[in-house]
């Protein structure tokens, strides 16, 4: 079966072959578990959201203010608690490490997955951000637990710096979290998708030049009533040298365009990274092709104020979902194995566990 994977405006061909039922996950963990979990509710009193998780304690759990909780919050795209992608399930797996070294964890379905509920048609990151402090409000209204952090993954990681810009965190570990502005980093993931794909170098700007020219339409709200003559305005002006398949692309770009979307282009999170105050641990796999690591840790160290305590680091040769990869592009996830690095997983611990 062939198909296209879109994510935002990152299109990629996708072929599809008859395999085993199921994958084999040997990082995620099954019942019983070595600690204590329940099952919670809370609200986001700005629309009345409500969301259901699960609050991970770690072995051997009482009430302490030495015990760090991080809220977990997942990257773009309706995901449920565990982020779950192609039989893996990534927030089961940290948080599953992270108990067993003394950090609870909160994790949740997103609005309208799961056992969650609220809007999510005309949702923005910031709607998704109000999500993730009444998470953090809810862990600090039980008294359980010492300091409360965050830690996104992709769009989570940017949500995890818009709190800490607001001081609302006491620490933020970014997955990959964005640190340049929304269509900079569209314009960034489709040439690396594209270049890695095969695609002729030459052929790779041409589109991202076409591209520009459509965000720009979407960011200014323009309403773009005949997309396929547009494109093909574009590309004669220009003289750039889009196949077919290409132009399309960019047609569905506009075609499918949602508020999400065009909220996205316009978000920026540098402000939030110089307001940030509290300890950040900031890493990207450097083989992301989702969120580039050079361009955004090389954001992350110019933006981010002095602190000791605040540590970034790329992790060479891991994707988008720090998995040890090949070529980085999203058709590999579900080929590879591995749920998480091991050695992202300690250094996460060892992180937290230094700050609480």
């Amino acid at each position: 079966m062939e198909g296209t994977f879109n994510q935002g405006a990152v299109s990629l061909p996708l072929v599809l072959e008859p395999g085993e039922a199921k994958h084999n996950r040997p990082q995620t963990p099954t019942p019983p578990y070595m600690y204590p979990t329940e099952e919670v509710t809370f609200t986001n009193p700005a629309d009345g959201a409500k969301l259901a998780g699960t609050l991970t304690y770690p072995m051997n759990f009482q009430f302490s203010k030495d015990v760090p909780v991080l809220v977990m919050v997942t990257g773009s795209g309706q995901q449920n608690r565990d982020e779950e992608l192609f039989d893996h399930r990534p927030f089961l797996v940290i948080a599953d490490y992270l108990a067993k070294q003394g950090i609870a964890t909160l994790r949740y379905d997103d609005r309208g997955v799961g056992g969650s509920t609220g809007e999510v048609a005309n949702a923005t990151t910031h709607d998704f951000m109000g999500d993730a402090i009444a998470a953090l409000d809810y862990v600090r209204s039980t008294g359980k637990f010492g300091k409360c952090g965050v830690l996104g993954h992709s769009e989570g990681g940017t949500i995890a710096m818009m709190i800490a810009g607001r001081q609302q965190c006491d620490f933020v570990v970014s997955l990959a979290g964005m640190a340049i502005k929304g269509d900079s980093l569209l314009l960034l993931q489709n040439h690396a998708a594209l270049s890695k794909s095969g695609v002729p170098a030459m052929v790779c700007d041409d589109y991202v030049t076409a591209l520009r020219q459509v965000l720009r339409w979407m960011e200014s709200g323009e309403q773009v009533s005949n997309p396929k003559e547009r494109i093909a305005e574009v590309v004669k002006s220009a003289n750039l040298q889009l196949p077919e398949a290409l132009q399309e692309n960019l047609v569905k770009v506009i075609e499918t365009s949602v508020p999400w979307l065009r909220a996205f282009l316009s978000l920026d999170p540098a402000e939030d990274i110089r307001k940030a105050t509290c300890p950040v641990f900031a890493l990207n796999g450097g083989n992301d092709t989702q969120v580039p690591a050079k361009e955004n840790l090389g954001a992350f160290r110019r933006l981010l104020p002095a602190n000791d305590k605040n540590l970034v680091k790329e992790y060479p040769g891991l994707n988008h979902l720090f998995q040890h990869s090949q070529t980085g592009l999203p058709i590999e996830y579900g080929t590879i194995e591995e749920t998480v690095s091991p050695e992202v997983l300690q250094d996460i611990a060892t992180w937290v566990n230094s700050v609480k």
